[in-house]
């Protein structure tokens, strides 16, 4: 059973062999099925990313991704998506490319290899954050020898978040799947899910 618009659905990730958290958060949007009325709807679903905000110190909103769909018909089905990155080195390469996308529906079916139009321009705004760190710490180590307390300095690799500019980055690309048919009238529910690393996310469209 699915959400009402635009609610959180947790789902595990079977289709996504690159994920390492077991899990992805998929949001959803209830629209009128395209193939029944004849038109594509507007239907903007927007992605907050606030746990990867707090992990860089950055100001809530500023990585929230979303996406659209945008075209159906009996073959292939578009999606109009914004992505979002945050790094720590200004000169870092925003590699969408190597990215793994997964279409999937109720009645069952599932596709991968989409052709993806990238945007050209990736457009990049500094702010001030922060990052973690390893460092090196002395700290006493004790023990207690024939009733004597003994001590002696030990170093640790200790984490630590220290200020840093980190720059934000977001990506527009237009995601065409060829659905051979997967997608019908009969369909209630199509999805998408995205996976690089430990980061995924998805979206879903409840067909009404």
């Amino acid at each position: 059973m699915h959400t009402k618009s635009t609610a959180i659905a947790i789902a595990v990730a079977i289709a996504l062999p690159s994920l390492t958290t077991g899990c992805t958060v998929i949001r959803t949007k209830d629209i009128p099925h395209p193939m029944r009325t004849g038109k594509v709807t507007s239907n903007t679903i927007r992605s907050p990313q606030h746990s990867r905000e707090k992990r860089h110190g950055l100001p809530r909103g500023v990585l929230t991704e979303k996406a659209s769909l945008v075209e159906l018909d009996n073959k292939t089905v578009c999606f109009e998506i914004t992505l979002t990155t945050a790094q720590n080195n200004a000169d870092s390469v925003v590699e969408h490319e190597k990215w793994h996308w997964t279409l999937y529906g109720n009645p069952a079916f599932a596709a991968s290899s989409p052709t993806v139009n990238w945007a050209s321009h990736i457009r990049k705004k500094t702010y001030d954050g922060h990052k973690t760190v390893k460092k090196k710490k002395v700290v006493p180590k004790c023990k207690k020898v024939d009733g004597m307390k003994k001590c002696h300095d030990v170093t640790k690799i200790v984490k630590e978040r220290v200020p840093a500019k980190i720059t934000v980055s977001e990506r527009d690309a237009k995601l065409c799947f060829n659905h051979a048919g997967g997608i019908t009238e009969a369909s209630n529910m199509i999805g998408v899910k995205y996976s690089i690393l430990a980061l995924a996310s998805g979206w879903e469209w409840n067909l009404l």
